[in-house]
């Protein structure tokens, strides 16, 4: 196999589980310290669940039309580039969000886009792999390395008045991004706030244009007619 692609392939598959790793985690804790008298409070009690069962949601709903788009009318890699820039913007939109009506549905709307992409960078994976049993599981690894290191990221970097603490290198989103040096006694952890999405959306973006360069993977069943079996995923 071309070293190239596997190295693309590596790539795609840290930045896939990065974005979703640097967020999800720490959902609970940011509906946590927002609900009732706590932050700005537009959280109800119980609504921890509710919000991580957005991603069975999307999960069950989106691959049915996604996966029967991708099958027949887009290669693989540019339908990956428009869900995850799709998936960024909402993303984004997400971490603005104020009230607990809007952020439920907004989630959804992630998940629409996100989930199918688990499957797509797979069978892209596959299809590029000469021994997909034997060479998978070494590209693989790295979304779940990548999984990591957004946790340790994200537990890592420090707050203070709305900003990460460190040598600011560069600013997206709003967000500052750069090393964590000097004092941080005062500062607190971001978990609890929205920068985690914020720094998630940009990975995301990140992983959109970076789906461009993947290789080239055609519709396997181009001009075939859709039926009704089809659309329910039957």
């Amino acid at each position: 196999m071309n070293s190239g692609i596997r190295l693309r392939l590596s790539v795609m598959m840290f930045l896939q589980y990065f974005a979703w790793g640097a967020w999800f985690v720490t959902l609970g804790s940011y509906i946590g310290a927002n609900t009732g008298a706590s932050g700005n409070g537009m959280f109800a009690d119980g609504f921890i669940g509710r919000a991580y069962g957005t991603a069975a949601i999307g999960g069950m709903i989106a691959p049915f039309f996604v996966g029967m788009i991708a099958d027949r009318f887009f290669s693989t890699e540019r339908i990956l580039a428009v869900l995850h820039l799709l998936g960024a913007g909402v993303l984004f939109m997400l971490s603005q969000v104020d009230s607990q009506t809007t952020f439920y549905f907004t989630l959804i709307a992630f998940f629409l886009c996100y989930m199918p992409t688990l499957a797509l960078t797979n069978s892209l994976s596959f299809h590029h792999l000469p021994d997909p049993g034997k060479q998978f599981p070494g590209i693989r690894v790295l979304g779940t390395i990548g999984w990591i290191v957004a946790g340790l990221l994200v537990g890592y970097l420090r707050t203070e008045q709305g900003q990460i603490v460190g040598l600011h290198m560069t600013q997206m989103f709003g967000v500052n991004i750069g090393l964590k040096i000097g004092d941080v006694t005062n500062a607190s952890s971001i978990e609890v706030t929205a920068l985690p999405m914020r720094i998630a959306a940009i990975a995301q973006a990140v992983l959109a244009v970076f789906c461009l360069v993947l290789p080239h993977t055609p519709p396997g069943n181009k001009g075939a007619k859709v039926s009704a079996r089809d659309i329910l995923g039957l």
